[in-house]
């Protein structure tokens, strides 16, 4: 990632010729390596910070009511 990643962010990661979602436990600034937790599949995996992905949620509330 360009960035600098904490622990606890969410990110994606490739997994099986595939993306999927982590969340990173631990950031090894020096050598831009991450511990992620696979959210998905369970597990961890070392990774390279280039081969993380940064995820953008869009926020919106939604206001609801229930009949009763």
């Amino acid at each position: 990632m360009d960035i600098v990643v904490a622990a606890g962010v969410i990110c994606a990661a490739p997994v099986f010729n595939d993306w999927c979602r982590a969340q990173v436990v631990e950031s090894y600034l020096d050598t831009d390596e991450y511990d992620v937790k696979l959210v998905d599949y369970g597990g961890y995996l070392h990774l390279a910070g280039t081969s993380l992905r940064q995820i953008r949620y869009l926020c919106s509330t939604c206001h609801c009511s229930l009949n009763s």
